[in-house]
């Protein structure tokens, strides 16, 4: 098992560093998460002509974020995202050499922003989409919003659909775009019966990684002298560099690094690349969050055979019940139990 933090934004949907999470390769040779550091975190490099999409998931409203970095303009207008719903219609997000942004929504009319709006200097511009009233089994108007830089630039309706899913958010950087594109800090939330009914702004997402011991080292490591050397390391060591155990209620919680570059934490969501070393027998964990005197842990998950990224995501500091904090962060401890 190996394991690591990943703080700052509301992810409900969420990708780890160093870590494909939920992409699937449509089109071309993109490069997912790549790099490390607050510019490095969560990047897809799009070569000319690469997707990316995401798996099927079922939702009524949705919030997306993510930062782009384009160093030369498209040479026409370029699909940067678009959204296939599972009925008929869609959402596109598109720019044109001058830097005006278009958003299409449902085949019914587009919104515009003004020319100049993305400005192609080779920085990192942020974008935002939040999408609201996709029908779930009636027929229900769309409402979009687009950002930029954390300013409205477009609002409106869009048509109407029906249906309780849509297929794979892709990326598009299709044969218009004169250079690669780079996506990172990227953010997608379900606000599906949330309170979240808004668009962020500017966010990145940072790992706050393993740094030492813990409270409990109960887990035996393999490759290391101590377990919590054993997963630490980003990416994970696979079968060279684990820690492991077989003895029900064993834990083992380490500490965590402060991250750096941020002035507030929205969310941590605690990850974990686990897997079962038997092919059957339901061996379980639940991952937790401690304070160094008690351990508070989410719901028992289920070890795949193969190495899989599980994750736990904590709203609220689960030891004290509040909002995360800075400090906070850098003075909980990331734990593990074996539940069966």
């Amino acid at each position: 098992m190996a394991g690591q933090f990943c703080t700052s934004c509301n992810f409900e949907t969420a990708i780890s560093p160093l870590d494909p999470g939920p992409f699937d390769t449509v089109v071309g040779n993109p490069v997912i998460n790549v790099g490390m550091g607050p510019a490095g975190n969560n990047t897809i490099t799009l070569p000319q002509g690469s997707q990316v999409g995401i798996a099927p998931i079922g939702m009524t409203a949705f919030a997306l974020g993510f930062g782009m970095k384009m160093a030369a303009p498209p040479t026409a207008l370029t699909t940067i995202v678009a959204i296939t719903l599972a009925t008929a219609g869609g959402v596109t997000l598109s720019i044109d050499p001058t830097g005006a942004l278009s958003f299409r929504v449902g085949g019914q009319g587009t919104i515009s922003a003004p020319s100049g709006t993305f400005l192609f200097n080779g920085s990192r511009q942020y974008l935002g989409l939040y999408i609201s009233g996709i029908g779930s089994l009636v027929r229900a108007p769309q409402t979009v919003t687009i950002q930029y830089e954390g300013a409205v630039v477009g609002t409106g309706p869009g048509g109407t659909q029906q249906g309780t899913s849509y297929s794979n958010f892709v990326w598009g950087a299709l044969s218009n775009l004169a250079a690669p594109m780079e996506i990172d800090s990227l953010y997608l939330l379900d606000l599906t019966g949330s309170a979240r009914n808004y668009l962020l702004g500017k966010r990145v997402v940072l790992p706050a990684v393993i740094v030492g011991a813990g409270q409990f080292s109960q887990y035996a490591p393999v490759g290391a002298p101590a377990p919590w050397q054993c997963v630490a390391p980003i990416p994970p060591g696979g079968d060279l560099l684990y820690a492991w155990d077989t003895t029900i209620g064993d834990q083992l919680a380490c500490a965590v690094g402060a991250p750096s570059g941020l002035a507030s934490v929205d969310f941590v969501m605690q990850r974990a690349s686990a897997r079962q070393e038997i092919s059957s027998g339901g061996r379980s964990i639940a991952l937790g969050i401690g304070d160094g005197t008690n351990v508070v842990y989410g719901p028992t998950q289920t070890l795949p055979v193969d190495y899989t990224g599980l994750n736990q995501v904590w709203d609220k500091d689960p030891t004290t019940g509040a909002d995360w904090t800075l400090p906070s962060v850098s003075a909980r401890q990331a734990a593990v139990k074996t539940v069966s």
